[in-house]
């Protein structure tokens, strides 16, 4: 399982979406004073969905794109196929697996628990755990929301590919790695691990005494009202649901959604998607200092930009989501919430601007897309949004 943190492009809508907002072309803000910046014009977005189509029909991009600036719908499609053998086409009520997405729900889950009293972040994870290892003794909760546990990857396992495609349960997972020495190199700087996921799934049905889908339903797919967003279990069959590819017209290998659990067992919408960060963004869930939690900075990457790399300014992590900074052409900076990866099938980007209340949701049914080529990215940039 791969995160993809965009310090580079990582596919071609990648590319169009780190244009739209590195170039300053947005306004509004998140409960602050208006920027001096315009709007997204209407010939920028008709050029994004053109150039989108094109790689859509030339099986480029297959997925759902969802753009929008203070509640207004800039761009919202699909493209290429949900399923090449059924002839079936994207659109974007087409429910795709999140991926590692499903990190910003777990994060979500584990604070509602945490308000109410029922556990803390900073309680040790042995407390809910059997059996529990003694290299995991001195491990926190925190620790696996930031991946800084050094607990190490099930999916990177020899073993992993021998048992993806069975039922398996919770406890059967966490017997996969639960044995492993420590991740110990890393020093505690965040290393992704699914495996931190898992532990999370766990701990949340343990303190709510609730399957993780059930929970996390009655916690927030339920009361947000995210109708098209479940966790799916024993390979049930859904409505509108995207086959996964590795590449164009290859279907990627099956895999048991036993097996993906908590660290990516979650199907959405991009329109759902959009439901949930404004409900995150508005404070309709939670305590204001679980709000806080998720978007503040608990782990720094980086601080200046030679060290980020690429535009950004500033990253790091906060609870189930990357905070950064990014830098533009006209040496302005951005704050941008965001999360992506990609697993099995499947990939996925969640990214908010703060100051310029831009949402841009992207859900795909390939594992991968192409890396977006360097000098398209500065045609593009310039075309659409000449900076001043």
């Amino acid at each position: 399982m791969q995160r993809k943190i965009c310090f580079h492009p990582c596919f071609i809508i990648m590319t169009l979406v780190c244009i739209l907002a590195l170039t300053g072309c947005m306004d509004g803000g998140n409960n602050q004073a208006a920027k001096s910046t315009p709007t997204i014009s209407t010939d920028s977005i008709s050029k994004m969905k053109s150039t989108l189509r094109n790689e859509g029909r030339s099986e480029q991009f297959t997925g759902a794109v969802l753009i929008v600036q203070n509640g207004k719908i800039l761009l919202r499609e699909g493209y290429g196929k949900a399923d090449w053998g059924q002839d079936i086409s994207n659109k974007p009520e087409t429910r795709f697996r999140i991926s590692t997405l499903s990190e910003q729900f777990n994060a979500l889950g584990l604070l509602l628990l945490q308000d109410q009293g029922k556990l803390s972040l900073t309680d040790q994870i042995c407390k809910y755990i059997a059996d529990c290892p003694a290299n995991w003794q001195s491990i926190i909760i925190e620790q696996l929301i930031l991946h800084t546990s050094e607990i190490p990857d099930y999916v990177s396992r020899g073993t992993y590919s021998d048992i993806k495609a069975r039922t398996i349960t919770p406890e059967q997972l966490i017997a996969l790695f639960k044995d492993q020495p420590l991740t110990e190199a890393y020093k505690g700087r965040p290393v992704f691990s699914a495996s931190n996921q898992i532990l999370e799934g766990y701990i949340m049905e343990k303190v709510s005494g609730q399957s993780y889908g059930d929970y996390l339903q009655s916690a927030i797919f339920g009361p947000l009202h995210l109708t098209h967003t479940s966790y799916v279990k024993n390979n049930e069959p859904l409505p509108d649901y995207a086959t996964g590819y590795s590449q164009p017209r290859v279907v990627s290998d099956p895999i048991d959604a036993s097996v993906l659990y908590a660290s990516g067992g979650i199907y959405s919408t991009v329109d759902d998607l959009y439901t949930f960060d404004q409900a995150l963004i508005q404070h309709k869930i939670g305590t204001q200092a679980l709000w806080k939690n998720l978007f503040t900075t608990k782990y720094a990457y980086c601080g200046a930009e030679s060290s980020c790399g690429g535009r950004y300014v500033e990253a790091g992590l906060g609870y189930g989501w990357f905070i950064g900074k990014e830098r533009g052409d006209n040496g302005s900076e951005r704050e941008v919430y965001f999360n992506d990866g990609d697993y099995e099938g499947f990939s996925s980007a969640n990214i908010y601007y703060p100051d310029q209340k831009v949402s841009v949701i992207i859900l795909s049914n390939a594992t991968t897309d192409p890396i977006q080529v360097y000098d398209e990215e500065g045609l593009i940039e310039n075309s659409l949004f000449p900076t001043s």
